[in-house]
């Protein structure tokens, strides 16, 4: 989460996965674990539908709770993690809500014309794992 050399993001983009994918080659937006979004006309306002069945590489599933915990985490200060500056918009952090299992909605202060961006540079955290190494 604090990485911020290329070698290094590289073995985690490998070992991970984001919520969309922005091809490298066409700039088109992919989906990855969200399998569709869509945002409001304002541009303020996304929801993002998840994949369903999804597991971890420990078997664990895959839900909406692990993308509200990993914004969490990369919006904590304590955790001084580089990417934190991607989730600030218009000077206030994102806003990340679970809807239900399978959807999230995301809030910006302000429209953000790379909105897609945001989804694309994180890398999805196991809740199940993290959340339990935080409280230890």
């Amino acid at each position: 989460m604090a990485a911020v050399d290329v070698a290094s993001r590289d073995v985690i983009g490998r070992l991970s996965a984001d919520l969309v994918h922005i091809d490298r080659e066409t700039q088109q937006t992919v989906a990855a674990l969200a399998r569709s979004w869509r945002a409001t006309a304002d541009g303020r306002h996304y929801t993002l539908e998840l994949r369903r069945g999804l597991r971890f590489s420990d078997g664990q599933p895959f839900d909406a709770d692990d993308v509200v915990f990993t914004f969490q985490c990369y919006l904590d200060e304590r955790n001084a993690s580089p990417q934190r500056d991607l989730l600030v918009v218009g000077g206030k952090p994102v806003v990340v809500r679970k809807l239900d299992a399978y959807r999230v909605a995301v809030d910006l202060d302000e429209p953000y014309a790379a909105a897609e961006r945001l989804f694309d540079s994180l890398a999805i955290l196991p809740r199940h794992l993290l959340a339990r190494a935080e409280q230890e």
